[in-house]
């Protein structure tokens, strides 16, 4: 577990272990970009992560383990990282170096920005389904974590954000966007919006033959793959 003191207003820089002159604030957008809504994130998760950014030695395993575990959190981050004027490679496809990267500062400011998912649902229905849609990404990005580790083809980490990922197309739908139906382009490419590294915007558009490199074709095999496990499971479950 890396422990990263945070004692200094404005040196709080995650590392793993030092601390380092923070870079100049990320320039944060609200509403993720003039194309789409900002996308939800968990009560539970927006509370947990903003007690962790609050204690005097921030954990990276905790806050990564957090950002990770939710879709919108994770979505935030890689836009947040995408819009830092110390850029990002565009290939990161860990969370923990994001935000290692990001620092504690722009972490605490992006929560500020981040919905409620509670917020965003308009009936407890749209709630409802919200939660399974959550916890059905969850589960579905850990089983792509574990093919990953024992095939070894891509990293676990990048396997598990592919599968938490994989249908995130699907939400403006699910959330009711006014304006955003089908046909809309906003609707069809919030991989854009969202401006998510190349192979992640492979897997959320979902087509195979449009995949740009080998490794987003792998990633999207894997995370459908996984995707129909869970709804394997899903099933004998209920």
């Amino acid at each position: 577990m890396a422990n990263i003191k945070n004692d200094q207003p404005d040196s709080e820089v995650l590392t793993s272990g030092r601390i380092t002159e923070t870079p100049q604030s990320c320039r944060l957008i609200r509403g993720n970009s003039e194309l789409m809504p900002a996308l939800p994130a968990t009560g539970e998760a927006l509370v947990l992560l903003q007690a962790l950014l609050n204690e005097p030695c921030a954990d990276l395993s905790a806050i990564s383990e957090t950002i990770r575990g939710d879709i919108g959190l994770t979505v935030h981050a890689f836009h947040l990282a995408a819009q830092d004027c110390n850029a990002m490679p565009s290939d990161a496809l860990s969370i923990s170096e994001i935000i290692i990267h990001l620092g504690v500062n722009n972490l605490r400011t992006m929560t500020l920005q981040v919905p409620g998912l509670t917020d965003m649902a308009k009936t407890s229905a749209t709630l409802e389904k919200c939660e399974g849609f959550w916890m059905r990404a969850r589960l579905t990005a850990l089983i792509a974590e574990a093919l990953a580790s024992k095939r070894r083809i891509v990293s676990p980490d990048a396997a598990y954000l592919a599968g938490l990922l994989r249908h995130l197309g699907s939400l403006p739908q699910l959330l009711g966007w006014n304006g955003l139906d089908d046909r809309s382009p906003r609707a069809c490419l919030p991989h854009i919006s969202w401006e998510l590294p190349a192979p992640l915007a492979d897997v959320v558009r979902g087509e195979r033959n449009s995949c740009r490199t080998e490794f987003s074709y792998s990633l999207l095999q894997l995370a459908d793959e996984a995707d129909k496990h869970a709804f394997r499971l899903e099933l004998s479950y209920h």
